[in-house]
């Protein structure tokens, strides 16, 4: 779980997706969640400046680094915490309450456009891996 519910929920945004369930994932409060972890493909560096300036494309604000985690808060994020542990990114989120539904989308966007650029894997993919993971708990 992080701040947009479970890992299908993130992946199943669209172009057709409704500013309702926006309003809805982005007003809920910010209460601490434990991190989502991504695996990095092949060829994507797990290099903390590489995943910095990564950041700053996407989200065009100051990023604070404190001991090996990066920090910042954009649009409908109120705080990104990001630091990579072993092979994987580490990602906190906590969500602004009460946001316009454009920025909701558009934080949504730069979020997953984020993700991509930084581990490698679409979306799609990534919601393939968490099904993947989910199972292989459960035998």
């Amino acid at each position: 779980m992080n701040f947009l519910g479970p890992e299908s929920e993130i992946l199943s945004w669209s172009s057709d997706f409704s500013f309702s369930r926006a309003r809805k994932i982005y007003s809920q409060k910010g209460i601490y969640q434990s991190p989502m972890d991504y695996s990095f493909k092949r060829g994507f560096k797990p290099d903390l400046e590489r995943i910095r300036e990564t950041l700053q494309e996407e989200f065009p604000c100051e990023i604070k680094q404190e001991d090996q985690k990066l920090l910042l808060g954009y649009g409908a994020l109120k705080s990104i915490t990001v630091w990579i542990d072993g092979k994987k990114l580490n990602v906190v989120t906590e969500s602004a309450s009460s946001v316009n539904d454009d920025v909701a989308l558009d934080t949504n966007k730069r979020f997953r456009n984020f993700l991509e650029k930084a581990t490698g894997y679409t979306a799609k993919q990534r919601m393939q891996m968490a099904k993947k993971e989910v199972t292989k708990g459960a035998k």
